[in-house]
């Protein structure tokens, strides 16, 4: 989970490269969850499709909160889709480590 000492002053965020790698398998419901923090940041489900064959779950954590992060600095997410996304992204995290222990 540990990410290179990258400033992250606004406009500098770390490079996907920077998180845990690993591969994760995912379950169907996990897949779904994902599709519902996608949906919830982006505004559409397809967009981290691929995290799981690259990352390891902190590494997928850690990406998935750093987007949260971004989205709130450039205005492409409010304060209450921030809140409900980091609720999916914690939902998320414990199905993660319930299954992957």
């Amino acid at each position: 989970m540990k990410k290179s000492g990258k400033s992250k002053k606004l406009g500098n965020f770390p490079s996907i490269s920077n998180y845990l790698k690993g591969n994760t398998i995912l379950n169907s419901t996990q897949i779904e969850m994902l599709q519902r923090i996608s949906t919830k940041l982006n505004y559409y489900s397809d967009n981290y499709n691929n995290l799981h064959s690259n990352y390891a779950p902190e590494g997928i954590i850690s990406f998935l909160r750093d987007q949260v992060i971004a989205k709130i600095q450039n205005g492409g997410i409010n304060s209450q889709e921030s809140e409900e996304a980091i609720v999916l992204i914690n939902e998320f995290e414990s199905n993660l480590k319930q299954f992957n222990e």
